[in-house]
């Protein structure tokens, strides 16, 4: 639950306290779908014909106009949405794609300062001789996948395909600013999953058995 909220929201400081400021709110917190290739699920050899067949390789995740923003705002690499495998595809593959409720993107969580900021000296409460600094810096939570449909899809390659390599590829990505306005700290990861409803291991279901013999007993108050 935690990482659903923290994937759902993204993250605006590192900061454990938030300040002012920072707390995100309003429009900043509205979610925008994003149509993505997840990686660990079997992958066509030829790219599908149908809007259906298409539909079917697609899951959705999302990200928070917040995120979509700093990206936007802070990292200069070209045609970065595209790197990170955000897709756009026909309104017509887009209305049959159906999303999972145990699909967890994978996701990037890259930390953005203020070029010229050294810090503001802050005493700290618990020791006298002992300060810390307080950085201007955000940071945004982003989704990505695969960047193609199938193997035979034009240009694609084993780093389009396999999530580290697509990871490696995006944490130099992301990292590249506009030096004279803002520098990236620093990139965090998390990798994707499929949540289990159920663990398969668990013996099945027998109407006869209900696996516990004693008598549930009520205790008296």
């Amino acid at each position: 639950m935690e990482r659903r909220e923290r994937q759902r929201r993204g993250d605006s400081t590192l900061s454990a306290k938030k300040r002012t400021g920072y707390i995100l709110k309003g429009k900043e917190l509205e979610e925008i779908g994003i149509p993505i290739f997840p990686f660990n699920v079997e992958i066509p050899k030829a790219a599908p014909t149908t809007d259906l067949n298409k539909a079917k390789r697609y899951d959705i995740a999302s990200v928070t106009a917040f995120s979509m923003k700093l990206l936007e705002q802070c990292c200069t690499s070209a045609s970065i949405q595209d790197a990170l495998g955000w897709q756009k595809p026909t309104e017509e593959v887009r209305k049959e794609i159906k999303s999972s409720p145990l699909y967890l993107p994978a996701i990037l969580m890259p930390t953005y300062r203020v070029a010229n900021d050294e810090g503001t000296p802050q005493q700290s409460k618990i020791y006298e001789d002992k300060e810390y600094r307080i950085y201007r810096q955000r940071t945004g939570t982003v989704p990505f996948g695969r960047m193609h449909i199938s193997q035979g899809a034009a240009g694609d390659n084993t780093q389009e395909l396999a999530e580290e390599s697509r990871k490696d590829v995006l944490l130099k990505a992301l990292a590249v600013t506009n030096a004279n306005n803002y520098k990236c700290m620093t990139v965090g990861y998390d990798s994707e999953e499929f949540e289990v409803s159920a663990d398969a291991s668990l013996p099945w279901f027998d109407a006869t058995n209900v696996g516990l013999q004693e008598e549930i007993t009520f205790p008296a108050s």
